[in-house]
This record gives structure tokens, C-alpha cells and sequence, in this order.
């Protein structure tokens, strides 16, 4: 969890537990809303297979230049993309989580 979240959000998320042996926390969000969207191309690997690879890279980008508009639109984080996989989440910038 720890290279998957932003360290505000672990700091929020890291409870002491009375069960946690070393006093340390488990990994909770009972007080944190935030959503996640992974998302990936279906068959964009048989189709990249059949263009060159400055197509396939510009139909990705073009793609996730779209998604880029929708989550700046929407206040949405973009996380990561790796290959045709595209990561945003809502409710993990800083100061922005809020308690549920």
C-alpha cells in the first residue's frame, strides 16, 4: 500500500489498532471516501500488433488525452498509465479526502 497511496492518505489510514502487535496500525479506511478507476483497452494488444508503432502510440494518446480532459473537468487525480492501462482516483489529493 505504501507505493500505492499518497502519504497523506496513509498518515489519515494507518490506525493504531488495539490488536496491532509493536503498537503498529493496520491499513483502515473507515474515515476516508475514494475511488479508484483502472481501466484498460480491451484488445489493444491485437490491434497494436497490426500498426506500426508510432500508430499505436499515438492512438493510446490520444485516448488517454481524452481521459486527461475528463478528469481535469471533473477533479479527478490521474494516478498512473502504464502501456494501455490508465489509473485516476477521486479523493486522494491532499486535503481533499473526506470524512465519511
Amino acid at each position: 500500500a505504501q507505493d500505492l497511496l499518497p502519504d497523506h492518505v496513509l498518515c489519515e489510514s494507518l490506525l493504531p489498532t488495539s490488536g496491532s502487535p509493536g503498537g503498529k496500525g493496520d491499513l483502515r479506511a473507515d474515515n476516508l471516501i475514494c475511488g479508484h478507476l483502472f481501466s484498460d483497452v480491451a484488445g489493444f494488444t491485437a490491434m497494436a500488433g497490426k500498426m506500426a508503432p508510432e500508430e499505436a502510440f499515438l492512438a493510446v494518446s490520444q485516448l488517454f488525452r481524452v481521459f486527461d480532459g475528463l478528469c481535469d473537468k471533473w477533479g479527478v487525480t490521474k494516478i498512473e498509465t502504464v502501456g494501455d492501462a490508465y489509473w485516476c482516483a477521486v479523493g486522494v489529493e491532499e486535503g481533499r479526502a473526506t470524512q465519511g
